[in-house]
């Protein structure tokens, strides 16, 4: 393998169940056919994205890159994620977690161990690229962060965390509420550090910072005898703010869902709950993204120099969802129309089995958002060039497009 120093780039994977993970392979298939993958610096991950991470993390050592490009990617990443998608985990794990003594996201844990990672630990993953998988610390709402070396949170400290297993980050990071969670850590006998990031300083209006709570005085010991971890995505859905001020060309893969429209929603105070639930955390990972493109764009216009931390690099954001007219590389497929693509986008976010089919048209659907996007770089504008070779390129050509598998499992 070369060096992969020639250009930083930045690579965040949202949250988002089965669907995200998919998603996020089809992009990732498009960067490393146009040897983006080789040139990553970091990747930061939640939930579902932190799946994909995990495994391009344990098998970034066996790529073989070849002019830029890993030939062994599908084997080595995209295979073993479809595999993963065939079975249902959240089902046992959820059950699992009404029984006493268990918990839901330490069955996670097993499963991801069983089905992905072995006994693969944090110190087993790469020095380059840097890989963070992103939790939130349920006790005071701070952004907890894995990585090889540390674990922890600027309310708390940092801790080592060379010995933690893969797949518990990788069930910290998807301890999706209240189902999947929490994943409780209780540090014995080891010191706390400083934690090196600190994310609540960031201007809040260049970078919708993460609002913590402070740990009362005197009782930061407690807080830290027991450590109470959920989802990554309840603070930061993108995992965008670890990369957010490095320097580099930024690319966010966006694979968060959409809720469908209801004439008619429920009354009942329940349902009521996960219909508002589901708006609200919909809307922080819109405003980031939003953000992250308003700064690109005024990033090629030449405005607000030195201003932002975000004109250190250039970048794009891609996501599930059809994209607007005012987008100037719209799809060029005849055959391709919106209502081909937008139930894909009201797939729940679930880790639940489905079939081959579903599989190839999302892993499709990431390769073409990220295709779509990436001429907004600078540096890869000759990728629109090759659109009229899009179809035959596609990762799964032979899937069906269009909503024409209803009845199969989502």
């Amino acid at each position: 393998m070369g060096d992969n120093n020639d250009q930083s780039v930045l690579l965040t994977l949202s949250g988002g169940g089965y669907r995200a993970m998919l998603f996020h392979v089809g992009a990732l298939w498009k960067l490393n056919e146009i040897g983006e993958l080789w040139r990553l610096a970091h990747i930061s991950s939640v939930s579902g994205g932190s799946v994909v991470a995990g495994v391009l993390a344990m098998n970034w050592p066996r790529l073989e890159f070849a002019k830029g490009v890993a030939t062994n990617f599908r084997d080595l990443v995209a295979d073993p994620l479809m595999r993963l998608a065939s079975w249902t985990l959240d089902v046992p794990a959820g059950v699992s977690g009404l029984m006493p003594f268990c918990s839901a996201a330490r069955t996670m844990e097993y499963l991801y161990k069983r089905l992905l990672f072995g006994k693969t630990t944090l110190a087993n993953l790469p020095e380059s690229p840097r890989f963070t998988f992103n939790a939130t610390n349920l006790q005071t709402g701070a952004l907890w962060t894995f990585e090889r070396e540390t674990m922890g949170d600027e309310t708390l400290g940092a801790l080592p965390a060379a010995s933690v297993p893969l797949a518990r980050a990788v069930a910290a990071s998807s301890a999706f509420p209240p189902f999947l969670a929490p994943l409780v850590l209780r540090p014995r006998g080891v010191t706390w550090r400083p934690y090196p990031n600190n994310f609540s300083s960031l201007r809040s209006y260049d970078n919708l910072a993460i609002r913590v709570a402070e740990v009362p005085q005197g009782k930061l010991d407690c807080f830290r005898r027991r450590v109470v971890l959920v989802d990554g995505g309840v603070a930061d859905n993108l995992g965008v703010l670890p990369v957010w001020a490095s320097e580099g060309d930024l690319y966010e893969s966006d694979g968060g869902g959409g809720s469908r429209a209801h004439p008619r929603p429920a009354h009942n105070w329940l349902c009521q709950l996960i219909r508002i639930v589901s708006l609200i955390h919909e809307q922080p990972s819109q405003l980031r993204a939003n953000r992250s493109k308003a700064e690109m764009a005024d990033r090629d216009q030449g405005g607000s120099k030195g201003r932002s931390p975000r004109v250190k690099g250039d970048g794009a954001v891609w996501n599930m969802h059809w994209p607007p007219a005012s987008h100037k590389k719209r799809p060029t497929f005849p055959p391709r129309q919106k209502a081909d693509w937008a139930h894909l986008a009201e797939i729940p976010t679930r880790l639940k089995a489905m079939s081959p089919e579903r599989q190839m048209q999302l892993i499709n659907w990431g390769y073409i958002a990220c295709n779509r996007s990436l001429p907004y770089v600078n540096r890869l504008f000759f990728v629109g060039a090759f659109e009229s070779a899009f179809e035959e390129s596609l990762p799964f050509p032979e899937a069906r497009m269009g909503n024409l598998d209803t009845r199969c499992p989502l």
